[in-house]
């Protein structure tokens, strides 16, 4: 995407006002760069650039300052650096700061830098925002064009930093300036350059968890008792339902509480035939059941109501046993449902390990059940929502206790929601994904109407020539009001013919940062306060988006008073608007890209995300986030260690969370993401209970799901995952969903001297322990997924090999 010609002049990353400000922490240390010429050196040969102290104001301070002046008609690029001597440590510090003005005409593309002493390393933050930079891990999405004449604060975290620069040793400051198109001479000026530590209302909590990565270790002592019930909650007098292959009594439920309830009887006698081959009547008649399903305030003859009180809003339960039957209790009928599951799991060794239909569930067999967990149970989740975004796998969903299960793509997906609905959909939604094109399809309108649809900067993919053109799935032009009321007529249009129990309708913004470049949608905009937001402010078209959906969302409100609309706050979104946001607007806070998945979004090189979330927690009262931890899984990244702490900050803010990941399901089928479940079930399986509990240990969790996995197996299993967990979580590198099995592979076991010989071992010894015939296909699978991704690693190893020889031999030509 082409963004020149609508940014006037250099666009730098720097903090929205209010939204995790610089300006609002406390600086502790600082370490100032001088503004004298001399201190400075030019990088390059050409004489491109002249340097000058002067004395400028600043948020009302006068402060000396470097005024560069870029020259044209000298070179390509120009490149100002300040030399460390001695190497600063960038540990020492949490960012690098300063103040920057623009006085040009033109725009100047530029860059922010640090070279390793050594330099063996560099990190780079480019300053002009592009297409490329944003898909490239850079936040980009709040630098903004620079006013002329105006100071502007900007800041480079130093976490970010040190993940290219190893040794923390820095040689070498630098600013380059791209001055291949400057046909004037340009002026920069830089004020308040330094080093600093700053602390904010996170630090204390980002430094438990540099404290806890930092020493953690993998526990690898005995975990036999996760087979056996929890030792908290036992009965005194356990309830036999099952006796020698024989039902005890039945599972009744009440018809009024609704198909989820009925759906959680049905389960529970699934499951208990499975584990005993006895088949437990179920009945309607709730009087007459060894175990009982009910929920809401009047169960149980009002018998739970401290409990309902307790558990309202939200799907957590209850279970206790009265007079020898056993009662499960939710406020809602999906707690009702989440205490048949838990009751299930917790008097047995059954484990929901994945979703596959053949090898997804491991149990032992026996005659018997008999509840021995159960006595006055209540357990709330953290949220009132979590899932995962797909759709067939919803049961393995259901039964690990989430409501979320979204997906099926951006068309009608409402044939879905029957069985969405039978296991306790958090909320019943109409059409998915980015299918904001849909309402007004542009194979209906764009021939007679292309004014409907944005003027964009389109690259001929044959000329590759770039004009500007009306292009269809680029969002709309916004600001068109025909455009906007045949939107409000087919959307309203849509909901007639929706299915009676839709409670939200989506609507999703295309997959692209093209937005309208025509003259209405570039004008600032007025909003009713008589604030003024421009091209230059961040959220500008965030702005626009939202003021244009309040009036989609008052439109449908008219027709349907209870609807409401799902949108993702996601690109120019994910920045929260100006404008106040209809209380009807659930906004889905969509975490992309993330910087770096092995550090909270507390940590440094992610606050700004937080920054915005904090400011969306703000703006509205319904917020979810679509989160990305799901995916990046083909190689077994231990995310749930850092989830947990997000997943914290998410409950504070938001009403949960789901995930992408891989479509299509957990099974053999061909196009389904079979081998990333057999190596990576278990960050699903943790990060799953994570959600219901973010508090719980997750090492523990670990240990659980691994015994009644893998069942006799499980010591070396333990040491198979654990071999690379702590080298994964404390390297300094950073990764990111687009993280490859192969690469990974290589970059945490080949490259580490005898682990992929340690790891292929300790596989070997647990084909040699595992007797359960489930755990041992799954030893196979996993066994099976490791040397494949071996294999492709060894593979794309030898092929950079053959590459660098290549070009080393053609360069001694």
């Amino acid at each position: 995407m082409n963004l020149k010609k609508s940014l006037p002049a250099l666009i730098l990353t720097f903090v929205l006002p209010g939204l995790f400000a610089a300006g609002e922490d406390k600086i502790l240390q600082e370490r100032t760069l001088p503004t004298t010429p001399p201190m400075w050196k030019n990088g390059r040969k050409e004489n491109n650039f002249t340097l000058k102290e002067t004395e400028t104001e600043v948020s009302g301070k006068k402060v000396k300052a470097l005024e560069i002046t870029l020259l044209p008609g000298q070179g390509t690029g120009a490149e100002i650096c300040f030399l460390f001597r001695p190497a600063v440590n960038i540990g020492e510090w949490t960012d690098f700061e300063f103040d920057v003005r623009m006085d040009s005409g033109e725009p100047v593309n530029g860059t922010f830098g640090l070279v390793e002493q050594d330099w063996k390393g560099s990190f780079n933050r480019p300053f002009v925002k592009s297409s490329t930079i944003f898909w490239g891990n850079e936040s980009l999405v709040d630098r903004l064009a620079l006013k002329n004449a105006v100071f502007h604060f900007a800041s480079c975290d130093m976490a970010s930093a040190q993940s290219r620069i190893l040794s923390n040793l820095c040689g070498q400051l630098r600013f380059r300036f791209d001055v291949s198109r400057l046909k004037h001479p340009a002026k920069v000026t830089l004020a308040n350059m330094r080093f600093v530590v700053r602390e904010n209302k996170y630090s204390a909590e980002y430094k438990r968890f540099r404290d806890y990565i930092r020493s953690y270790k993998p526990d690898y002592s005995d975990s036999s008792k996760y087979l056996l019930p929890p030792e908290t909650n036992r009965l005194d007098r356990p309830v036999a339902v099952v006796k020698n292959g024989k039902a005890l009594g039945s599972i009744s439920y009440r018809p009024q509480d609704g198909v989820v309830v009925q759906t959680a009887a049905m389960e529970l006698q699934k499951w208990i035939e499975a584990l005993t081959g006895a088949r437990v009547p179920v009945t309607d008649k709730i009087d007459d059941g060894l175990i009982q399903l009910a929920a809401g305030k009047d169960a149980f003859g009002g018998a739970f109501a401290d409990a309902y009180r307790k558990l309202e809003g939200r799907d957590g339960f209850a279970i206790r046993v009265r007079d020898g039957r056993i009662q499960l209790y939710g406020a809602e009928p999906k707690g009702t449902m989440n205490a048949a599951f838990a009751l299930l799991e917790n008097n047995s060794d059954l484990i929901w390990a994945r979703p596959h239909k053949e090898v997804g569930t491991v149990f032992t067999r026996s005659p018997d059940f008999t509840v021995v967990w159960g006595n006055n149970v209540l357990d709330n989740p953290g949220s009132p929502d979590r899932g995962w975004n797909g759709f067939v796998d919803r049961e393995w969903m259901a039964r690990n206790q989430c409501n979320i299960f979204n997906g099926g793509g951006g068309g009608d997906i409402s044939w879905m929601n029957a069985e969405k609905l039978k296991y306790g959909w958090h909320v019943v939604r109409h059409l998915y994904g980015h299918n904001i094109g849909h309402f007004v399809y542009s194979k209906k309108y764009f021939n007679d109407h292309p004014e409907y649809y944005s003027l964009i900067d389109f690259k001929d993919p044959k000329t590759k020539k770039v004009m500007r053109t009306r292009r269809a799935w680029r969002q709309y032009c916004l600001t068109n009001p025909e455009m906007k009321k045949v939107f409000i007529e087919n959307a309203l249009e849509i909901l007639r013919k929706a299915p009676k129990e839709t409670q939200v309708l989506t609507i999703d913004m295309d997959d692209t940062l093209e937005m309208c470049l025509c003259g209405k949608c570039t004008a600032p905009v007025t909003l009713p306060a008589g604030q003024t937001v421009t091209m230059d402010d961040p959220d500008f078209r965030s702005t626009q988006y939202f003021l244009f959906l309040n009036d989609v969302m008052k439109a449908v409100n008219r027709g349907f008073p209870k609807m409401q609309i799902k949108t993702l706050a996601y690109f120019w979104t994910l920045i929260p608007p100006r404008c106040e946001v209809d209380p009807n607007i659930r906004p889905e806070f969509a975490l992309y890209p993330r910087p770096n998945d092995k550090t909270p979004i507390f940590a440094p090189e992610n606050r700004r995300y937080l920054g915005y979330l904090e400011g969306w927690a703000e703006k509205a009262k319904n917020i979810d986030v679509y989160n990305y931890h799901g995916l990046g899984l083909d190689f077994p990244r231990p995310l749930s260690e850092v989830n947990a702490w997000d997943f914290r900050v998410f409950n504070k803010l938001t009403r949960g969370v789901s995930s992408e990941y891989k479509h299509n399901g957990d099974s053999d089928k061909k196009g389904c993401p079979v081998q990333m479940w057999d190596y990576s079930a278990i960050e699903f399986w943790v990060q799953t209970r994570l959600y219901w509990n973010p508090d719980r240990d997750v090492e523990q969790l670990r240990k659980y799901f691994i015994r009644r996995t893998f069942r006799e197996a499980a010591p070396a299993i333990e040491k198979f995952y654990g071999a690379f967990r702590a080298d994964w979580l404390q390297k300094p590198n950073r990764s990111s969903i687009g993280a490859s099995g192969p690469g990974s592979t290589e970059g945490y076991i080949l490259n580490v001297p005898g682990r992929e010989e340690a790891m292929r071992g300790y596989l070997a010894e647990a084909e040699s322990l595992v007797k359960h015939p489930v755990a041992a296909e799954l030893v196979r699978r996993l066994k099976a997924a490791f040397e494949d991704n071996i294999a492709k690693a060894k593979a794309a190893a030898e092929k950079k090999k053959a590459a660098r020889a290549k070009t080393g031999n053609e360069g001694t030509r």
